[in-house]
């Protein structure tokens, strides 16, 4: 079951510049939600209310430059009430009530810098600090969000000739921080790091995503080489040929996505076309592009902050012997079943898996019910699957359903397909489980 959100703004302080700016927060909350109106846009949320008890990942997202942060709040929205805690700073004289530094060299160093200046607030917030994992911080960045996230993870930006005063590239020294253990990129600015080494000290796995039809990714880049637009696109490309170990980067290419595809879907009133951010390249769905978005983003996202922390105490394994209660011998046997499947049986069992799952999706997104012959059938199905390893009885077959809801790596597995599927899924196992086992 999802959390609840909370809400919440505050007022963070640059002290170096003698400055402060504003932040929105969302959170998991134990409070109910009601109508509220967040700026120009209405969502259910909790204002004010208190975190929900528990330690969760600190995400900070990072908007475009001359742009707002409340038109990530869907995502945003969606990665709170599934674990996250999210900060949406505003940045300084980069946003759309005061962009007077876009463009500008102190532009480059103040982004990052401010960034790090957010992730001390919350670490030292008497709010917020003691329901924060220790060192466990991802940026998503859009845009020139996208130029700040790979800055305060590790990147060393050089000026374009244009932009320095003596017409040569220059290095800057931006801020790093270490606590950066992931980085999600929406159509990334990035032409600042296309010197041999500029992103080499950037470790951290990275989701990039770009539009096929955004030509906007790097603001005083005019003219770029249509070879160089293929097949990632030019600021992909130097991620991908910047970043010492390729395997850490997951590429997709959105299909006729523009630039600000990648910003939540914004209210009828405001969809028109003499306000760009609210529209789309023809034919482009950005609500379905949303929906996809989100749950892979949080996919990403609990792999890369949860799957691998020491909070999570149970294997897979010590999971269904524990909760599920799964007889010990019959996942050995199981496991000497297999032991001899070559990398095709292996291959073959995960198409099938996938194929499965996605007949899933179909029954979900056609309002067919749990308790349906044609879910039943596909539950059979999944049954058989399951018995390949271990023979499932009633109590532990309605167990596995819980655990996929609760255990990360498979609730982020079901939410890459669909946000609902999991739920959905569960509660068809259970009623399999009370009509067909003993």
């Amino acid at each position: 079951m999802k959390d609840f959100v909370g809400y919440r703004t505050v007022d963070v302080i640059d002290q170096q510049n003698n400055l402060q700016f504003p932040m929105s927060i969302m959170y998991p909350t134990g409070s109910i939600e009601k109508s509220e109106q967040i700026g120009p846009y209405n969502m259910n949320l909790a204002r004010n209310a208190s975190p929900l008890s528990g330690e969760y990942p600190l995400i900070i997202i990072s908007h475009g430059g001359g742009g707002s942060n409340l038109v990530y709040r869907t995502l945003a929205y969606h990665l709170a009430s599934n674990g996250f805690i999210v900060g949406m700073p505003e940045h300084p004289f980069n946003n759309k009530n005061d962009n007077s530094l876009a463009g500008t060299v102190d532009n480059l160093i103040n982004r990052p810098n401010h960034i790090k200046i957010v992730i001390d607030w919350f670490y030292n917030s008497n709010e917020f600090s003691k329901y924060l994992k220790l060192n466990n911080v991802s940026i998503i960045g859009h845009s020139m969000g996208g130029y700040t996230a790979l800055a305060i993870a590790g990147g060393v930006p050089t000026l374009l000739p244009d932009e320095s005063v003596d017409k040569l590239q220059k290095q800057l020294h931006v801020a790093h921080d270490n606590r950066i253990k992931a980085l999600v990129l929406l159509a990334p600015a990035t032409t600042w790091f296309s010197q041999k080494g500029a992103l080499s000290y950037v470790t951290c796995p990275i989701l990039v995503y770009v539009g096929n039809k955004d030509d906007s990714s790097c603001p005083g880049i005019s003219i770029i080489p249509q070879s160089k637009l293929m097949p990632y696109g030019y600021f992909v490309q130097l991620i991908l040929d910047g970043i010492s170990d390729r395997s850490k980067i997951q590429c997709k290419i959105v299909e006729n996505a523009g630039h600000f595809s990648f910003l939540s879907p914004f209210p009828e009133s405001m969809t028109n076309a003499a306000f760009p951010p609210s529209q789309d390249p023809a034919g482009f769905n950005r609500k379905d592009f949303h929906d996809q978005l989100n749950a892979e983003v949080l996919e990403f996202l609990l792999r890369e902050t949860y799957s691998n922390e020491s909070d999570i105490k149970e294997s897979y394994e010590e999971y269904l012997i524990n909760k599920v209660k799964v007889n010990p011998e019959l996942l050995q046997q199981g496991k000497d079943k297999v032991k001899h499947w070559n990398k095709e049986d292996w291959d073959k069992y995960h198409h099938n898996t996938d194929g499965l799952t996605k007949e899933f999706v179909i029954a979900l997104t056609n309002n067919l019910q749990p308790e349906s012959q044609t879910v039943q059938d596909l539950i059979k199905k999944h049954f058989a699957m399951v018995s390949i390893f271990w023979v499932p009885t009633k109590s532990s077959y309605i167990g596995l359903g819980q655990m996929y809801k609760e255990y990360p790596n498979f609730k982020a597995f079901y939410a890459s397909y669909h946000p609902n599927l999991v739920d959905f899924l569960a509660k068809a196992m259970q009623i399999f489980a009370e009509n067909e086992l003993t």
